[in-house]
């Protein structure tokens, strides 16, 4: 998974990371994230890093995720709290 991951042909690490990801390796799920967003697949990365957000350990790097997401998309911070409420509870810790 490595080698592909580091490789140009990322895509191809992704059945073995959905593995991972579907065992509950928060890690996998991560790099999946990346896969998604090196193929243009903003939603399903979005979708994945709302569920890691969900989880008490990776919450706090999924919620920043997200939150860099929404400002790479132009969005303020209000309008990314207001897409991703988990992201009201970051802020206010």
């Amino acid at each position: 998974v490595v080698l592909y991951l580091n490789g140009p042909d990322r895509g191809k690490a992704e059945p073995y990371l959905d593995a991972l990801v579907a065992e509950g390796d928060s890690n996998a799920a991560f790099a999946l994230v990346d896969v998604y967003l090196t193929s243009d697949r903003r939603d399903q990365a979005v979708a994945l890093l709302q569920t890691l957000a969900a989880k008490k350990e990776s919450f706090g790097v999924a919620t920043l995720r997200l939150a860099s997401l929404e400002y790479v998309a132009g969005r303020t911070l209000s309008d990314a709290m207001r897409a991703n409420p988990a992201m009201r509870v970051f802020v206010a810790n």
